[in-house]
């Protein structure tokens, strides 16, 4: 278990807030919110356990945040309100609502750039060639995103003099192309209990599909057609079957892209890995690293290299080595301390062992609970250590001080044990209610405590486990050899009258 729990930066907070965003561009404050921000307030006003709608209209976007009660479905709630937003219907120039959870996990879990003394369009290349699907078939990997990337867009350019003797005006061909690039919503399908959003959807992707478009408006020419608009001939008339293409100029034009990436100085593209829920976050990253260098010496040209920006393994590791060796020092110092009260060797490591044993046995149930490995339960686990030899001793000195009175050893070790049960686990259940409450804070604190309160909780009920059962068992195969002393140790004299 301790090997295969996950391992985070942070815990895993499902913070129950769903934004939704819509664009419209050009537009003003005041119509964004009479257009958008009013009507979709209206729509989702009724999802259950909404506990808090917030919306924010300024120019060009409306952005709306709907934040939910502690412990909410937040999976159906998007469903809802994805569903009661594709249900609305906006003027064409409104964009289509973007509906998503807020999650903290949505964060790159390694982001690196890709650059060398190569174009834009090379290295953009390379990234969707060769970086990007390399980086998606690593095991863990959710998704890959590529930032600084020069973007097409697609440009009809009018020539009026064809328009002209065509008899083809600007309006034809916003018709044209409106009535043949639809995303409109279709009703709800059902499917294993939940309501989902159909749109019907024809969407124009090359230059071809859009030159090849036919006008929905074209006059009939009489004979005596031309080299750019071809003739039909027909009974008695001949009609040109118009298209964008006759009229107009279709091409693929660079974007004015939202952001730009130099490495260097030199161009280059900004990639982001983004791991599955329930990956680990230093495997993906580590085995994402791997691919990276093998795509350098293998696939990518010489003049062409990454460097990473930002990596939460190495953060994640750190903060763990950090931890463990400040637990492994705890550790050691409480060892020593019970080494000089104990005055023995063996008796030391009786209770002593019960250090890993515990912790082994809370990581153990932490990854059964779905909890990774992160700072707030080494922090918990690293609490716990002082306590956790508590039982240990206490059970450990009892039964020595069986032996003492002449009793057997398996005879010392269970009456020893059971004499010391109800007020070790009396002790062990007050220390646990100490802790266990701060997984009950609720909200956001709450979900940050949590697995801080189940660390601290699990390594406790496991050292009283460990002292019922293996300090016993050890006290068999270790007491029979310590001399049973005649009087009081030193250390009993200081106190003894």
């Amino acid at each position: 278990a301790a090997t295969q729990i996950n391992q985070e930066l942070f815990p895993d907070m499902d913070f129950p807030a769903i934004t939704t965003v819509t664009r419209f561009p050009g537009a003003s404050p005041d119509a964004v919110s009479d257009e958008i921000s009013e009507p979709i307030e209206e729509a989702i006003s009724n999802v259950e356990g909404l506990e808090r709608l917030q919306s924010t209209s300024a120019d060009g976007i409306s952005l709306i945040v709907v934040e939910f009660d502690y412990g909410t479905d937040m999976e159906k709630r998007e469903e809802e309100i994805a569903s009661s937003v594709s249900a609305l219907t906006f003027t064409d120039d409104v964009e289509e609502p973007v509906v998503n959870r807020i999650d903290f996990a949505d964060f790159p879990i390694l982001a690196f750039t890709l650059y060398g003394e190569r174009s834009q369009a090379e290295i953009d290349a390379l990234a969707e060639d060769v970086v990007v699907p390399a980086l998606e078939r690593v095991d863990g990997v959710f998704s890959v995103t590529a930032t600084g990337a020069s973007e097409k867009r697609l440009v009809v350019s009018l020539d009026p003099e064809r328009m002209a003797r065509s008899g083809v005006t600007a309006d034809d061909v916003e018709k044209t192309l409106e009535e043949n690039d639809l995303s409109t919503p279709s009703g709800f399908a059902i499917e294993d209990g939940k309501i989902l959003p159909v749109r019907t959807e024809h969407r124009l992707s090359s230059v071809d599909d859009v030159a090849g478009l036919a006008l929905v408006s074209a006059a009939p020419t009489q004979l005596g057609g031309t080299a750019e608009l071809p003739a039909i001939v027909g009974p008695g008339v001949q009609v040109i079957p118009l298209r964008i293409g006759d009229v107009a100029d279709v091409e693929l034009q660079p974007s004015p892209t939202a952001a730009i990436v130099r490495t260097n100085g030199q161009p280059s593209l900004a990639i982001g890995v983004f791991k599955a829920q329930d990956a680990n976050t230093v495997e993906v990253a580590n085995e994402a690293k791997d691919t990276l260098d093998r795509l350098e010496r293998e696939s990518l040209p010489e003049d062409v290299h990454t460097v990473v920006l930002f990596d939460q393994s190495d953060m994640i590791e750190e903060s763990i080595d950090a931890l463990l060796r400040e637990g492994l020092l705890g550790a050691i110092f409480a060892v020593l301390i019970i080494l000089f009260f104990l005055t023995s060797v063996r008796a030391t490591l009786i209770t002593a062992v019960s250090i890993p044993l515990s912790l082994l046995a809370a990581i153990a149930v932490l990854n059964w609970q779905g909890v990774t490995l992160n700072v707030m339960t080494l922090g918990g686990l690293t609490v716990a250590i002082g306590r956790v030899v508590d039982d240990s001793i206490v059970v450990l000195e009892n039964i020595y001080v069986h032996s003492q009175r002449g009793k057997a050893i398996f005879q010392a070790a269970v009456d020893g044990t059971r004499e010391v049960a109800t007020a070790i686990l009396s002790s062990t259940l007050a220390a646990v209610a100490v802790f266990l409450p701060l997984a009950f804070i609720g909200g956001l604190v709450g979900e940050v405590f949590l697995p801080f309160a189940l660390a601290v909780t699990f390594a406790l009920l496991a050292s009283f486990v460990v002292a019922m059962t293996v300090v016993p068992a050890l006290s068999l195969v270790f007491i029979p050899v310590l001399r049973v002393r005649e009087g009081d140790t030193w250390l009993q004299r200081l106190y003894t009258p």
